[in-house]
């Protein structure tokens, strides 16, 4: 009742919702889909067949104001059920997601041309998928790719070399990177903040790159 009561509230404009409810029917999902007029929407917990019909909610566009998206540890979450919402919210200008068993289905995001934020956190992440960022959103200025623990050198160069407009950088506990990412970095010619903690194969062989080439940086964060 509840649950019903919340999607009737049409004139809503950001809702949080994080579900902790294992009964709740999986097709009252996609009736948050009559809120059209949401431009910021947080979905956390989703259940097996609740996450199987999150892509309900979007489908044909229905929220066309929503600039703002972040799925977070939704159970089961496949590649197929994602890329179909990203194909519905072309218009996003912050995507946030956070699944650890993801390897794929982020390859969509290359028709999100008007990104300007995106975070992910997805420790199995193939580097593949930031082929697709580099080479379509090239509006980003904020990318988190905290804990992407798989991606490597590759995933960096892809987006670094396609998004120009980035200004702040953060590539926290990415263990496969090594001090040969600066050179791709360095690319950034308007950064202003990069993070780097908790990288095991940074040895600082290629900090003098960052006042050579990144003349806008005030902000480096390593450890």
């Amino acid at each position: 009742l509840t649950y019903v009561a919340l999607t009737q509230c049409v004139e809503l404009e950001k809702l949080w919702y994080e579900n902790y409810n294992d009964d709740l029917p999986s097709g009252y999902v996609e009736n948050l889909s009559n809120l059209s007029k949401l431009r910021e929407l947080s979905i956390s917990y989703l259940k097996g067949a609740q996450t199987g019909n999150l892509h309900k909610i979007f489908m044909n566009k229905s929220l066309p104001h929503l600039s703002k998206l972040k799925i977070q540890c939704c159970e089961n979450l496949d590649p197929q059920t994602l890329e179909k919402v990203l194909k519905n919210c072309s218009h996003l200008k912050s995507f946030e997601i956070a699944d650890s068993d993801l390897e794929t289905g982020l390859e969509a995001l290359g028709g999100c041309s008007e990104l300007e934020e995106l975070t992910i956190e997805c420790c199995s992440l193939k580097d593949e998928t930031m082929k697709h960022v580099g080479s379509s959103c090239h509006k980003i200025k904020s990318l988190d790719l905290s804990f992407c623990q798989s991606l490597t050198e590759k995933a960096v160069e892809y987006i670094c070399s396609g998004c120009s407009q980035l200004e702040c950088i953060n590539l926290t506990e990415m263990r496969e990177l090594t001090d040969d990412v600066f050179e791709s970095i360095c690319k950034c010619k308007k950064l202003k903040s990069l993070t780097m903690a908790w990288l095991p194969l940074i040895t600082g062989s290629s900090f003098h790159l960052t006042s050579e080439h990144l003349v806008h940086l005030t902000e480096f964060n390593i450890c």
